[in-house]
């Protein structure tokens, strides 16, 4: 899509206890379902819009606040923008239940991008064949096909199985100005148990700038804390 087909779609909520429907709000759960889908969360006025392409979620609701992901991990499927209030304004908590992104886009020939920014991502876990999108990798964002940019964030306290504890990328994958934190993977399972913050299982392209990375763990003898990238793709 080009960015005249995009919508920008703004969540009024951050009152985690709503579940989808037609009550005037615009959650985040109901926002990324109308970027999928292309269609509107409500009839009522203060429902989320219908998106379009490559769309934009931005934030209305007040903040600070931590939202917890009560129901499943956020699934996109089309090329999003989710643009956050700031690291310290915003928390997305899974509670150690279930991953928090997922990113598996299904036109994956239109080289469609993933942007993330301006939010703290905690409490992901990836263990099992959580959802069924693969094995224990990828406790807060799992990030597959097309382009990941990932900026402004603190990714802290996500486990994983396998690997890739804080991210775990089968994509082209940016990250700029932030701070991984106290991630660990339990390793390994089917790969080398690497990449305690990040695992980039990919030949295309890894760029890293101005983050920090601080006690993230791989627990394997061989394996880094930090980063797992086997393709030399940096």
């Amino acid at each position: 899509g080009s960015p005249a087909s995009a919508a920008t779609l703004t969540v009024s909520t951050l009152d985690f206890s709503l579940p989808a429907g037609d009550d005037g709000w615009c959650t985040l759960y109901e926002a990324v379902a109308s970027a999928n889908t292309d269609t509107a969360s409500g009839a009522l006025a203060g429902e989320c819009a219908a998106g379009l392409d490559d769309d934009t979620i931005v934030f209305s609701a007040a903040t600070p606040a931590t939202y917890f992901l009560l129901y499943g991990p956020l699934v996109i499927t089309d090329g999003l923008t989710i643009v956050g209030p700031g690291a310290d304004r915003l928390t997305l908590d899974a509670q150690g239940f279930h991953r928090i992104f997922v990113y598996s886009p299904t036109d994956i020939l239109g080289a469609p991008t993933f942007d993330l920014g301006g939010m703290t991502l905690s409490g992901g876990e990836a263990v099992g064949d959580h959802n069924g999108f693969g094995l224990g990798s990828g406790g807060a964002p799992l990030t597959q096909y097309g382009s990941t940019l990932l900026h402004d964030l603190v990714v802290r306290d996500n486990l994983a199985q396998d690997q890739g504890a804080g991210v775990y990328s089968a994509s082209r994958l940016t990250v700029e100005r932030s701070t991984f934190d106290g991630n660990s993977n339990r390793g390994p399972i089917l790969f080398s148990g690497g990449g305690g913050a990040i695992s980039h299982n990919s030949s295309y392209d890894l760029t890293i700038r101005d983050s920090t990375f601080v006690d993230n763990l791989a627990l394997t003898d061989s394996a880094s804390g930090a980063l797992f990238d086997p393709h030399g793709g940096a």
